[in-house]
């Protein structure tokens, strides 16, 4: 069995790349995103968004810059459900259940890698 290549490339002593951190903490790495979320009538002002215990408090209705990736991560994955009533030609109606933004935001800019000034 001399000669025999499997070809396995195990690379065992490869090197992991470093993990992303901002002020020591991966929650607050780049890349950055201005957003702005939408103001919801009988909703208070800001809105608040956790990722691992890390909280940040976003004010509706106007652009706020340097809101990490994993923030948006979280914003995109919040989705309720809200019932939507067709009408039909026969004058019936069918109720069906869609699924919706629990919080509606808008990407505004980004993403850039270095944190705009205030």
């Amino acid at each position: 069995m001399e000669g025999l290549d499997l070809n396995l490339d195990l690379n065992l002593g490869a090197e992991v790349p470093p993990q992303k951190l901002y002020n020591g903490k991966s929650e607050y790495a780049p890349p950055y995103f201005t957003i702005n979320v939408q103001h919801v009538e009988h909703m208070p002002e800001y809105e608040v968004v956790g990722v691992n215990g890390e909280v940040i408090q976003i004010t509706r209705g106007i652009d706020v810059p340097n809101i990490p990736e994993a923030f948006i991560k979280v914003l995109k994955n919040s989705i309720t459900s809200k019932m939507f009533t067709k009408k039909n030609p026969d004058g019936s109606e069918e109720h069906e259940w869609r699924p919706v933004a629990a919080i509606p935001y808008s990407v505004v800019e980004g993403p850039y890698h270095e944190r705009k000034d205030a």
